[in-house]
C-alpha cells in the first residue's frame, strides 16, 4: 500500500470488498449500500478534485471493490474523467489497478432502492435552496467562481448565468464554461464557441473540452490550433485540455510540443500530466468493436463509410470518438455522422473537406469510446 502520511486516515477506508453493481441484483443491504456509493462516486468524482472528502470517497470505492465499476460507468461518456480517477486511485493505493477486470459488453447503472431515491431528491432540494440564496452569497471572486461551477446544474442559478460568463475574473468565466460539460444542446455549444475567443487560456481550454464532450469535432481543430499559439500559457492550457479528453490521437502532438524549444517549466508540467492521463485510459478494460470500412468514395472530398457490427444493442458513439488518418497523417478537421442503425449494427460516414480523395492510398479509422475500441484499415 502506498498511502502518503497526510492521507493516512484514508487507509481505514480500504476494507473488505463487495459485489459490483453489474454482478447481479440482490436485495441484501450491503449491496444496496454499494450501489448508492457507486452512484455517488460516479457523480462526485468526475471533476477530479483532490480534496480530503473526495479522496475518502475514492478510498471507500477501492476498499469495497467498486473502483473499476465506477470507472467503466464514467468512461461511457468521459474517458478522460475515468483516467483521472485511475490516477488518483493509484496514488492512494498502489495495488488498486493491479487486477484489471474483463470488459462488459453492456454497462448498466446501479439499481437503487426507494429510500435511496428519496435521499437523492432531498439532496436536490438542498441544492435548490442554495440557488435561492445565491444572490446573497455572490460577494467575491472565490464565491462567484464556486457558484459558477454549479450554474449549469442548478436551474435557480440560471438567472445569474449571463453575469458569470462575462465576469471580470477569468476563473469565474472558466468555471461557468466547465459547468456545462456533458451538455450537447445548442445553448451549451454556443457558450463553448463564444468562450473559444476568451483572452485568457483557461476559459478557452474549458470550451475545447466542452465541445469535445459534446461530440463536436471542431474541438480537435481548436485544440490543435491552441497548441500552436504564440503564448506558452495557451499551449499549456491546450496540453491540459488534451489530457482531460483522454484521447490517444493527441499523444504525437504532445510529443511535438515537448520537442519544441524553448519549453517553459509550466508547459512541460502540463505536457507530462497530459500524457500520463491519456495513457491511463489504456488501463481501462477494453472491449473490441468489429469495424469494417464499407466504402471510400472515388471523387471529391475524402468520404469514408464505416460499418460497426453489433450482436445486441448498438454502442452509442459520439463524433469526437472517431479518428481518421489519411496516408499516415492525422486528420484534424472532419465531420462524423451515424448514417444508419439497425439490429446488426451501425453505419457511420466520416468526411473531411481539407483532404481530397485524389492521392489518398491508405485510410485508417479508429473509434475510442470508453471501454469500447475498434480499428479498420483500407488500402487502395
Amino acid at each position: 500500500m502506498n498511502v502518503p502520511a497526510n492521507r493516512g486516515t484514508l487507509a481505514r477506508g480500504l476494507h473488505s470488498s463487495a459485489r459490483p453493481w453489474n454482478a447481479g441484483a440482490s436485495s441484501d443491504a450491503p449491496e444496496a449500500e454499494d450501489n448508492f456509493l457507486a452512484l455517488a462516486g460516479a457523480a462526485l468524482l468526475r471533476d477530479g478534485k483532490d480534496t480530503p472528502r473526495v479522496l475518502r470517497l475514492l478510498a471507500a470505492l477501492i476498499g469495497r471493490g467498486l473502483l473499476w465499476d465506477v470507472c467503466r460507468h464514467v468512461a461511457r461518456t468521459d474517458a478522460g474523467a475515468a483516467a483521472g480517477l485511475l490516477l488518483q486511485a493509484s496514488r492512494i493505493h498502489s495495488a488498486a489497478l493491479a487486477a484489471v477486470p474483463e470488459p462488459l459488453a453492456q454497462e448498466t447503472p446501479p439499481p437503487l432502492s426507494a429510500a435511496q431515491l428519496d435521499s437523492l431528491c432531498e439532496s436536490a432540494s438542498l441544492l435548490a435552496e442554495l440557488g435561492r440564496m445565491a444572490q446573497e452569497l455572490d460577494q467575491d471572486p472565490r464565491t462567484r467562481s464556486r457558484l459558477a461551477l454549479l450554474w449549469g446544474r442548478l436551474a435557480p442559478l440560471a438567472r445569474l448565468g449571463e453575469a458569470y460568463f462575462e465576469d471580470a475574473d477569468p476563473r469565474v468565466r472558466a468555471n461557468a464554461v466547465e459547468s456545462l460539460w456533458g451538455r450537447d444542446d445548442e445553448e451549451a455549444v454556443a457558450r463553448f464557441r463564444a468562450a473559444l475567443h476568451d483572452d485568457f487560456p483557461r476559459p478557452a481550454a474549458n470550451a475545447c473540452v466542452g465541445l469535445y464532450l459534446a461530440g463536436r469535432t471542431e474541438a480537435l481543430r481548436e485544440l490543435r490550433n491552441m497548441a500552436l499559439h504564440a503564448d506558452f500559457r495557451f499551449r499549456a492550457a491546450a496540453a491540459w485540455a488534451m489530457g482531460r479528453t483522454g484521447d490517444p490521437r493527441f499523444l504525437p502532438l504532445l510529443a511535438e510540443m515537448r520537442a519544441a524549444s524553448p519549453a517553459p517549466v509550466a508547459l512541460l508540467r502540463c505536457l507530462v500530466q497530459a500524457k500520463e492521463r491519456i495513457l491511463a485510459v489504456q488501463k481501462l478494460p477494453r472491449l473490441q468493436v468489429p469495424l469494417t470500412i464499407a466504402e471510400v468514395e472515388n471523387r471529391g472530398a475524402l468520404t469514408v463509410r464505416v460499418r460497426v457490427a453489433s450482436a445486441g444493442q448498438p454502442t452509442l458513439f459520439r463524433p469526437t470518438q472517431w479518428a481518421l488518418e489519411a496516408n499516415g497523417a492525422q486528420v484534424w478537421e472532419y465531420d462524423a455522422a451515424a448514417a444508419a442503425t439497425d439490429a446488426a449494427g451501425q453505419t457511420w460516414t466520416l468526411t473531411t473537406e481539407t483532404t481530397p480523395r485524389h492521392g489518398v492510398h491508405r485510410v485508417v479509422v479508429t473509434v475510442e469510446a470508453g471501454t469500447h475500441w475498434g480499428r479498420a484499415e483500407w488500402t487502395a
